[in-house]
């Protein structure tokens, strides 16, 4: 992230940079060089970057005194854009920042007493500036990549209240090359040695992620390594997640993956589950009988993990002879105290157990539990607040804000319609602003009830 800064400095202070060559031969060019009250400050950037390049943008301090200077604050925020040439189209867009002063200086923490500073001597800057921009800038397909940014960076050190470095609203461009067909062992070799030691870190995640997104690279990383890798992991700044991408799209239907995960579902393993729930591409229907059997077993919570998991693969199994049965009479049984019931006959906190456990009953493909909504469809109590709706991620699928919504979502899904396709073939066109998609879906669910309860001979 520094680095990005620091590529503003360099367009802007283009003309006090001086040129020099490091003694392993590449050309490095630094870019300024503050001096404050015996704090010099340095920026350095090598010239022609990419993502073979680990080391390849530095912010470098110089305490010249003998004494460590403590950091007393230290922020840095840039917003970038990244196009495919000068003039060019947009690719993407992103802000970054810092989340504490230790992410400035390499080893701020080596000492058991947790104090940035600035000790004797060279002060190099952490290593994300240029493992994690790498990462994020990525690996351009047709040439280099032409970057503008907007960055802001405050250095302040406790020593004394003048040794204050601060550079606001820098704006700069920079090219980002593609690496050289020689480097590619050595961007083959970083990968090997992040799927074999997981970190717990923003930068390792996006490294794995983005080097694994390099089909010269990861068509040489096989099955069996991916799992290995995998084991190691649990969530995503060590990297599982972007593991679990690469399977879910380049593995999906391998023996060696498919085996894994049965094993895995067959001991109850809630984190094979939850990548199940994540990476739907991985699906074999030997997973029927685990599934089904942790879902008999398991609390609510896990319930639901599971029947995602199966709902995402109903075509497989919708047909068979039982499957729906067992998964809506379970519900049924552990709701019985409620799901039987009227609106009337239940308080608010009742009502959002059931449009819970209706949304679940939906997803079973058991259409004899139709007549079990019908009470409900035309109940417009708001069962949650909107900070509490559930994420409905890339779908675009609108809020289910009422007891109605929720009975009308189960309804569908037990027709076995897709949501997203009957909310916009009734008119749903999302995005929408400042809350106007509610009122207007509102209106969409309300005429969509209407039409199914006149064609629902059941609910009459």
């Amino acid at each position: 992230m520094i680095l990005l800064i620091l590529l503003g400095l360099y367009s802007i202070l283009a003309g006090a940079r001086s040129q020099y060559t490091s003694t392993d031969g590449r050309n490095w060019s630094t870019i300024e060089e503050e001096n404050l009250g015996g704090i010099a400050m340095r920026l350095k950037l090598l010239e022609t970057p990419s993502l073979a390049d680990q080391e390849w943008i530095s912010l470098e301090f110089e305490n010249l005194g003998g004494e460590v200077i403590p950091i007393r604050d230290a922020f840095y925020e840039i917003r970038y854009q990244i196009y495919d040439k000068k003039g060019g189209k947009l690719l993407r867009e992103a802000r970054l920042s810092s989340r504490s002063p230790a992410e400035i200086i390499d080893g701020a923490f080596a000492s058991p007493v947790p104090v940035v500073g600035l000790t004797p001597g060279h002060n190099q800057s952490a290593r994300f500036p240029s493992t994690f921009g790498a990462s994020l800038l990525g690996f351009p397909k047709n040439g280099p990549l032409y970057v503008e940014a907007l960055a802001s960076v405050t250095v302040k050190l406790s020593k004394l209240e003048s040794l204050n470095f601060k550079w606001e609203n820098l704006t700069f461009d920079f090219l980002w090359h593609q690496p050289p067909a020689t480097t590619l062992p050595v961007l083959t070799q970083r990968l090997n040695q992040l799927l074999a030691k997981p970190e717990f870190a923003p930068y390792h995640h996006h490294d794995l992620y983005t080097l694994l997104s390099i089909p010269q690279l990861s068509k040489q990383v096989s099955s069996d390594q991916l799992i290995t890798a995998l084991e190691k992991r649990q969530g995503k700044e060590d990297g599982r997640h972007a593991i679990l991408f690469h399977l879910n799209d380049q593995h999906a239907d391998t023996e060696v993956v498919l085996d894994f995960y049965l094993q895995k579902l067959r001991e109850k393993d809630l984190t094979a589950l939850i990548d199940l729930a994540e990476a739907a591409d991985i699906w074999d229907n030997r997973f029927l009988e685990p599934l089904i059997a942790l879902y008999q077993e398991a609390n609510t919570g896990i319930m639901f993990r599971v029947m995602d998991v199966l709902y995402a693969h109903q075509k497989d199994w919708k047909n068979q002879e039982g499957i729906s049965s067992i998964l809506s009479d379970l519900l049924l049984y552990k709701y019985e105290e409620i799901i039987y019931n009227t609106p009337e006959q239940l308080d608010a906190s009742d009502l959002l157990i059931w449009s819970s456990a209706i949304s679940m009953l939906g997803k079973t493909g058991n259409p004899e539990v139709i007549p079990l909504l019908c009470p409900f469809m035309q109940c417009q109590t708001v069962v949650l607040a909107d900070e509490l709706q559930e994420d409905r991620g890339s779908m675009e699928l609108p809020r289910a804000r009422r007891v109605c919504d929720n009975a009308l979502e189960a309804l569908l899904r037990l027709e076995g319609k897709d949501l997203l396709k009957a909310y916009r073939k009734a008119g749903y066109a999302p995005p929408y602003e400042n809350g106007e998609g509610d009122i207007i879906i509102g209106r969409i669910r309300d005429e969509m009830i209407r039409t199914a309860l006149r064609k629902k001979r059941v609910c009459r």
